[in-house]
């Protein structure tokens, strides 16, 4: 009687994943997110909320910037309260230069100590609503002054004080696209909270 010999069925090499580490038990080619704890993804969404929180920070201090420099040019020109469109440029350049100067050093701060001095809920209502109005006046008032200095131009006033006014309107209309560019991202914030919510 003839002995059969069996011979041990060969196994079947299964590939690894690419960046798989047999040494470590595989655990390099899992993908990160199955190790992340629930605190880990609270801080990478902090962090992500930090990076658009300096931007506006950046958007907000160019828009003081320009309302500083289109309020101060209205101040050297002589007897410009007695303009009502040049007054109007210098109010609203007064109240955005006082809007974004809290702004900015509300998020300064809380940017410098890493946490909010404010709830979140409460300060996307506030920076929505305060950067839309603000925006919405800085464009009324540029476009006012704009057609104050054309319609100045067009009559032949070509002088230093149509041409300071000029300036100081264009300063505004730079105050604005930096304000409405923060504008959209506090929009940004707003809805993504309601979604959660």
């Amino acid at each position: 009687m003839s002995k059969v010999t069996q011979q041990p069925e060969k196994q079947t090499e299964i590939p690894l994943p690419p960046g798989s580490d047999m040494e470590d038990g595989g655990a390099k080619g899992r993908p990160e997110s199955h190790f992340r704890g629930l605190s880990d993804v609270q801080k990478w969404r902090k962090e992500d909320w930090m990076k658009k929180g300096v931007l506006v920070l950046v958007l907000r201090a160019f828009a003081l910037l320009f309302s500083f420099l289109s309020f101060i040019i209205m101040v050297v020109i002589p007897n410009f309260q007695l303009s009502e469109p040049n007054s109007y440029v210098f109010s609203i350049a007064l109240i955005t230069m006082v809007y974004t100067a809290i702004q900015v050093g509300i998020k300064g701060h809380e940017l410098r100590i890493g946490k909010d001095i404010i709830s979140s809920d409460v300060v996307v209502w506030i920076d929505f609503i305060g950067d839309q109005v603000m925006t919405y006046m800085l464009l009324s008032s540029a476009s006012t002054g704009a057609m104050n200095t054309n319609l100045a131009r067009n009559m032949g006033y070509v002088n230093p004080i149509v041409e300071k006014e000029s300036t100081a309107v264009a300063m505004a209309f730079l105050a604005f696209f930096s304000l409405a560019s923060a504008s959209l991202i506090s929009g940004y914030h707003l809805f993504t909270e309601l979604s959660r919510s």
